[in-house]
Order: structure tokens, then C-alpha cells, then sequence
């Protein structure tokens, strides 16, 4: 079942906290995923109106969560839902993951959005590319690849 979420609270906080650290632990960026400090600025941007998330749960647990913002791109205007993160537990990537991606790109139009922005870790997922295929069906276009660098 998919909710809207509008606060993380603890319980959801450290279910969510155990996806980022399995989901960071595979992308290749440098330490450690930090619960507290994504619950803290996560929920920052829930109270500034400019983001959602929803949650998918089963008897009470939560398997998988995508957030997105609401930017205006400086070079055009055009009002942008960028995706933050998107955790999916690996048993439940393509049922709950797609169920999740449908509801982030219905609330992406309803709240005007123009374009949608998604990543994808090329560590994650490097010989099948399920993901950036999954994106193309979708009728998304890959655009950049980002590098980079820890100082």
C-alpha cells in the first residue's frame, strides 16, 4: 500500500534509515548514510512545501520510498520535480519500486510540473541497466552523466 508522507517520524525514520544504508552501501559514494542527518534535512524540505514523499508499506514495514522536489530551472523557467532518492527493497524493485515512480510522476504533473529529472547510480546496476531502461520506456532521454569528486 502506498501513503503520502508529510513528517518522518521515528518509526518511519529508521525503516527508511535501513533502505538508504543498503542503497548507499551499493552506489559507490564515499562513508556512510546517516539516518539522522537525512531525517533532519528531509523533513526540512517536507515543511517548505516544495517536496514530497510517499512510502510503500506491507503489514507495517516499509519496503521502499521515493522523494522529489519542486525546483524552477534558472536557465529556462520551467518549474523541474527532481528526484532526491528513491530506496526500494531488491524483493520488491519492480512492483513497489514502479507503483512508487507512478505516484511521484502524477503528483510531478498535478503540481505543474514541466520536467522530471531522475538518477540513476551507475554502480547499482552496472551490467543489466535496469534502470535506465526502465527511464526510456517511461519516455525519459538519458542527458548527463555526473562526476564526482570528494575533497
Amino acid at each position: 500500500m502506498i501513503e503520502r508522507v508529510f513528517q518522518l517520524d521515528k518509526v518511519s525514520s529508521m525503516q527508511i534509515g535501513e533502505l538508504g544504508k543498503q542503497f548507499y552501501a551499493r552506489t559507490g559514494l564515499p562513508g556512510h548514510f546517516k539516518t539522522d542527518t537525512f531525517t533532519t534535512f528531509w523533513n526540512g524540505f517536507l515543511n517548505s512545501g516544495h517536496a514530497a514523499q510517499w512510502v510503500w508499506k506491507e503489514k507495517g514495514l516499509i519496503l521502499g520510498t521515493i522523494g522529489m522536489t519542486l525546483t524552477l530551472s534558472f536557465m529556462d523557467g520551467k518549474v523541474i520535480a527532481d528526484e532526491q532518492f528513491w530506496f526500494v527493497h531488491p524483493h520488491h524493485r519492480g512492483t513497489a519500486g514502479v507503483r512508487l515512480f507512478v505516484e511521484m510522476r502524477n503528483w510531478a504533473e498535478q503540481s505543474g510540473a514541466q520536467r522530471i529529472l531522475m538518477g540513476k547510480m551507475l554502480a547499482v546496476d552496472p551490467e543489466n541497466d535496469k534502470v535506465g531502461k526502465f527511464y526510456e520506456r517511461q519516455g525519459f532521454r538519458a542527458l548527463q552523466t555526473q562526476y564526482v569528486l570528494d575533497l
